[in-house]
């Protein structure tokens, strides 16, 4: 771990515990969600400035950081992609739709790199509710099924040496096992999953939307023959 990314772990952790931020289900100290975020965003191609917004994302949206107090810390880099991960939407009147579609329009405009770690955001927190809130992770999707749209631009494509760290992140998302539901069709086995192949050279983008579309068609096969 390098300096500049060691010392955003170090500042995240003291800024969420600062105020005894926490997990929603599990108690756990909230360091434990950035620092998930970090791991992903770390298998696929990235930069120092990545990793250590990965750490950083969410500071300034839940704890008394501010942005000034990012780039004064890290540089201004790290801190353009603080806000390109913060919601706008926090000042914002209207209801839950509305916040959303202004969240979704802000991370449109994001670079490619904010792009990655607010992918690798989305799988984690998928991670947690589909295994602590799988009703509430069907609303979650169905709204992120958007997001996912304006994500496309995320990592660039990857070699064979990433390959493996990518597919074992696309693996752990667990989306299909919620689009499958969303859609009516019972999810498949893991087994099935994991032997969905996507071709060499996707981003980690373009491999969890293959995976899913690929075991999608597989359940509407499965179902039709039924």
């Amino acid at each position: 771990m390098t300096s500049l990314v060691d010392k955003a772990r170090r500042y995240a952790s003291k800024a969420h515990a600062s105020i005894d931020q926490r997990r929603k289900y599990t108690n756990d100290p909230y360091i434990v969600h950035p620092e998930a975020v970090a791991n992903i965003v770390g298998s696929v191609p990235h930069t120092e400035a990545m990793l250590a917004a990965a750490w950083l994302h969410d500071t300034v949206e839940d704890t008394p950081t501010t942005l000034s107090d990012i780039t004064a810390h890290f540089g201004a880099e790290v801190a353009e992609l603080v806000a390109m991960l913060t919601n706008v939407s926090l000042s914002c009147v209207g209801n839950r739709i509305e916040r959303k579609n202004l969240d979704r329009e802000h991370s449109a405009k994001a670079s490619a790199a904010a792009k990655t770690i607010k992918l690798a955001d989305l799988i984690d927190n998928l991670r947690s509710l589909v295994t602590h809130d799988p009703d509430f992770a069907k609303t979650y999707l169905v709204e992120k099924r958007l997001l996912l749209g304006v994500l496309k631009k995320a990592t660039p494509p990857c070699g064979d040496r990433q390959k493996s760290s990518l597919t074992t992140a696309c693996n752990a998302c667990i989306i299909p096992r919620i689009t499958f539901q969303v859609a009516g069709f019972k999810a498949p086995n893991r087994l099935i999953w994991r032997e969905i192949n996507p071709p060499p050279n996707r981003s980690l983008i373009a491999l969890v939307l293959y995976k899913c579309s690929a075991a999608v068609r597989h359940c509407r096969a499965q179902k039709m023959r039924n």
